[in-house]
């Protein structure tokens, strides 16, 4: 069975939880993202996740290069914001080194605190639903 889990919140945040980094794991994490990814350019919605990093999880050379090639083929014209809630350092420089190396990741960001992490992207939804036409965001 896999370690990856999505679940849709009423808020419209997609919630992907990792309890490993296996094969299979990372096979569905990627498969559910590519789907998602197509399905939110074609609408025009703003995707929003957070993906839940438990503290044993190690990453995996895997796991590294499918992140690598997710962020590559990412859609142009997709909205998209990810909050990667990570429990340790370890994680924390993979993630950056993914980051770093892929360009045009500005719509990821890296917190190791939840609270931060469900701020920023309540701050990147505001800042899409102003962009929208006869949208105006409040201060």
């Amino acid at each position: 069975m896999s370690g990856f889990r999505a679940v849709e919140r009423s808020d419209g945040i997609w919630e992907f939880h990792f309890q490993d980094f296996k094969r299979d794991t990372t096979d569905d994490w990627v498969q559910t993202a590519m789907r998602d990814n197509r399905h939110y350019a074609n609408t025009g919605e703003h995707l929003r996740q957070i993906y839940y990093i438990e503290s044993s999880v190690l990453p995996t050379p895997y796991a590294s290069s499918k992140a690598i090639m997710l962020a590559q083929k990412m859609p142009p014209n997709i909205h998209i914001s990810t909050a990667v809630l990570v429990p340790n350092h370890a994680i924390v420089s993979v993630a950056r080194i993914i980051v770093k190396r892929v360009p045009g990741t500005d719509y990821m960001r890296i917190f190791m605190d939840e609270d931060l992490a469900e701020a920023w992207l309540e701050q990147r939804h505001q800042e899409y639903v102003g962009q929208l036409p006869g949208q105006r965001v409040e201060p």
